[in-house]
């Protein structure tokens, strides 16, 4: 759901007004509503001016429908649009004013109650009224929260509150219908989004970017293709939680989060077919049409920090604290009919955290993390690739979590590494984004009108959907890559398994080999210390020998080789071991 305020947040950023040279102020403004419209939004206008080579737009509301986005509601309001042409042939548009716009999570539909236990509020109350009789259904509604049951709901999140300050901003546009650039210059831009409770309390959250700059361009008479390209001197986010009190007595006496990320940089395209598009609301069928998407997003360098204490119902305090920061890193995305893809990575992180609750302080480094998964979307009888990569690497805990199990310093404390690197082909039993099976689950899983927890009938609907919620089937899966070092230890495996015809992943038929380095030293080490059982080390070494055989004139490695085979038989070394 906050994704979904994210990007059209960023929307109104970079497409306040995606205008075009060499033409009229008027035909600017219905291409911006085309495209908008494309995204699944409806635009509309409290009143428009003409005056010369000036359009005026006010009271402009963007909205995407509750009752058609899953249960979920986003509308954005701009006070004023102004789109002037300039003697150089360009169009200079300003958003005049702060936007102001609100977000309702799955399942609370915009201007209702979140619940109907909830107590009605000045702007709700009415809302779950039917025409003529809307005052007994109040009244029922009303009622439906204390008949038998005194016990109140736990408060859930009704609806977010946004406000958007952009003061000097202007976007200057030239080229032609066919082919428009438009150049952003935002010294700042504010974003607060407030977080409301269904028990009446608000905690917001603050984004400020500085010294946003950068250009969006469009291809095609109706907006087909665009292309954004934006540089961002500094984000910052903070939040407060200090003022949010507890339903069960306890009670939070600071809880404040801050970040801030440099030299940010977003990228990306979009592709929407020609056409009427529901893009925004049925990305299915946007997808199997042409639609694509992908973006990256960069930062210089990053830190966070958040400091909490609390009392729990029972007078017991709760106090932690902690900081991570980072050297950079960066982010992509991209999605079209032939599969989805994302990945990140961050270089040179730390981690420190400390809090009454922990044993000790926490802290550890990784030199990089990242990771990168690609996956088919769209149902075919004929299997399609998939990847799975993560990496883990320079990971090094702080002495103080070390002197917790290893005060003597007996364990190798050299950085840890983990690498992961799968690939394979799957067999993909639905559309990954159908839209029909996202109404039935929304459907079975929304607590119904006049009721206070879901009924036998979505119950069951909900365990029925099960057997249908995950969409792929494994055919082959490659182990190019799984390696683990650490505590002086290492492991390699790799291979590849295949589902026979007519069977399941559950019994596969393939390969896969090992090598296993420093492992039974390691035993001897956690025995010295008191970590494992002296009873227990000759038989996990013997177990170990089950599976591995060591190498001649190499100390202490070991390999393997497990053989799957046909009817779930499985072979170690050539030995059968099921």
């Amino acid at each position: 759901m906050f994704g979904k305020v994210a990007s059209s947040s960023l929307a109104l950023i970079v497409a306040a007004s995606p205008v075009m040279a060499e033409v009229t102020p008027v035909e600017v403004w219905d291409n911006l509503v085309s495209y908008y419209e494309k995204f699944g939004y409806s635009v509309t206008e409290g009143a428009r001016d003409e005056a010369g080579d000036t359009l005026t737009v006010s009271d402009v509301t963007m909205t995407i429908d509750a009752a058609e986005a899953e249960g979920s509601s986003v509308s954005f309001t701009m006070p004023r649009v102004v789109l002037q042409q300039a003697g150089d042939g360009s169009v200079r548009t300003v958003v005049e004013g702060d936007i102001t716009g609100s977000a309702t999570p799955p399942g609370v539909a915009a201007g209702t109650e979140a619940s109907p236990t909830d107590e009605p509020t000045a702007d709700t109350g009415s809302a779950t009224t039917d025409g003529a009789d809307g005052e007994s259904a109040d009244t029922e509604t009303a009622d439906a929260g204390t008949d038998g049951d005194s016990t109140e709901p736990a408060p859930t999140l009704e609806r977010m509150a946004i406000t958007i300050a952009a003061p000097g901003n202007e976007m200057v546009s030239s080229g032609s219908p066919e082919a428009m650039s438009h150049e952003l210059n935002y010294p700042t831009l504010d974003m607060t989004v407030s977080f409301e409770t269904t028990d009446d309390q608000a905690f917001p959250v603050t984004f400020k970017a500085s010294d946003l700059t950068g250009s969006y361009a469009t291809e095609g008479e109706d907006a087909t293709r665009t292309t954004t390209d934006v540089a961002i001197g500094e984000i910052a986010v903070n939040a407060d939680m200090s003022a949010i009190e507890s339903s069960d007595g306890g009670d939070v006496e600071r809880g404040t989060f801050a970040l801030t990320m440099s030299d940010v940089t977003v990228a990306g395209s979009s592709d929407v077919p020609e056409g009427e598009m529901d893009f925004g609301q049925n990305m299915n069928v946007a997808l199997q049409s042409g639609a694509k998407l992908d973006g990256t997003f960069g930062w210089g360098a990053m830190s966070a920090n958040f400091d909490f204490a609390a009392t729990d119902p029972n007078g017991e305090a709760a106090a932690a604290t902690g900081n991570t920061s980072d050297e950079g890193g960066s982010a992509k995305f991209s999605l079209s009919k032939d599969g989805i893809s994302y990945g990140a990575q961050a270089n040179n992180a730390s981690v420190n955290l400390e809090g009454n609750d922990f044993p000790a302080a926490i802290s550890y480094q990784i030199a990089n993390a990242n990771f990168d998964v690609m996956l088919p979307v769209t149902k075919s009888e004929e299997p399609a690739p998939f990847s799975l990569k993560f990496g883990l690497d320079g990971f090094a805990l702080g002495d103080e979590v070390w002197a917790l199990f290893d005060p003597e310093n007996n364990i190798s404390r050299d950085p840890a590494s983990l690498a992961i690197d799968i690939s394979g082909a799957m067999t993909v039993l639905r559309d990954l984004f159908d839209p029909e099976f996202t109404r039935r689950m929304t459907e079975a899983t929304t607590v119904q009108e006049g009721e206070t927890e879901l009924t036998d009938e979505q119950v069951a609907a909900v365990a029925d959907l099960q057997s249908e919620a995950m969409p792929y089937a494994p055919e082959t899966v490659t182990v190019n890559t799984l390696s683990l070092d650490v505590a002086g230890a290492s492991a390699d495996i790799s291979g590849e398994l295949t589902v026979p015809e007519g069977g399941s992943f559950e019994a596969p038929v393939g390969t896969l080999t090992g090598r296993f380095s420093g492992v039974n030293q390691l035993i001897d080490t956690l025995a010295a210390m008191g970590l494992v059982p002296q009873e227990q080390v000759a038989g996990t070494k013997m177990m170990m020998m089950a599976f591995a055989k060591p190498v001649e004139g190499q100390t202490d490695t070991l390999t393997t080789e497990l053989d799957f085979r046909d009817g779930g038989q499985i072979f170690a070394n050539g030995q059968q071991i099921k």
